[in-house]
């Protein structure tokens, strides 16, 4: 019975403590987050939450490089991404360990076994520069047992 109740409340201030986290200004676990911008490398990003499709509760992000006065996504050159890359694997203490490349597009990946954090850099060449996306994906946060009441 102790028992029970030691892992009952483990389990509540885990859940607690994964939901109260945030990243540029968005807080996970929760609805209706807005967008928000960062500079990385003196490169100005959007950051964007991504909401589960079935609770619509935010449940990561994606960095998106856009254009400083526009704020309209633009491409990078491939030196942008090389420093990109180095200082979210540094901010995030990961490694990409799968690559997938198709054509044009390649695709990192990392998933933290322990705290189920999913971890993806995308990009594609167009012309002389790349595409590119950063996401980061709470997957216990997409779980339906988690719904934001």
């Amino acid at each position: 019975m102790i028992y029970k109740l030691i892992v009952t409340a483990g389990l509540f201030v885990f859940t607690q403590y994964l939901f109260a986290q945030e990243i540029e200004g968005i807080q996970l676990g929760e609805r209706d987050q807005k967008s928000t911008f960062t500079q990385i490398n003196d490169q100005l990003f959007q950051v964007m939450p991504i909401e589960d499709e079935e609770t619509n509760v935010t449940c990561g992000v994606m960095y998106q490089p856009v254009n400083e006065d526009s704020q309209i996504p633009t491409t990078l050159t491939k030196s942008n991404i090389s420093s990109f890359e180095k200082e979210i694997t540094k901010e995030y203490d990961i490694k990409f360990d799968s690559v997938l490349h198709y054509g044009d597009t390649s695709m990192k990946f990392f998933i933290h076994k322990e705290t189920g954090v999913e971890y993806e850099l995308s990009r594609e060449k167009i012309g002389d520069e790349y595409d590119i996306f950063f996401v980061v994906w709470y997957e216990k946060l997409s779980s339906p047992q988690n719904l934001v009441k």
